[in-house]
């Protein structure tokens, strides 16, 4: 499964509203400021861990960093595993 390179431009979005400079982006993640520009304008992906060090940094949920509403993200049951296929059926 190949997954497309995403931009969300919530992130770049939020670090003008913060009034947050590129430079000050990239000292954060340890990048060059091409690099963050790069990222920043969606030409290069950000990697997970520059996406939770920006979350904590502005005190934002990661979906709330990318800009994704709560009806954007999808719930999942979790399923316990019992070591063999089983049917997972509710019990009257």
């Amino acid at each position: 499964m190949a997954f497309e390179n995403r931009h969300y431009p919530a992130i770049d979005a939020r670090r003008r509203d913060m009034g947050v400079s590129k430079q000050s982006v990239a000292d954060r993640l340890n990048l060059s400021w091409q690099s963050t520009d790069e990222k920043l304008s969606g030409k290069v992906e950000f990697d997970l861990t520059e996406v939770i060090a920006l979350a904590d940094w502005w005190g934002l949920s990661i979906d709330e960093l990318v800009g994704r509403s709560a009806s954007e993200t999808p719930v999942y049951r979790i399923v316990p595993w019992a070591g063999k296929a089983q049917e997972n059926k509710a019990e009257d």
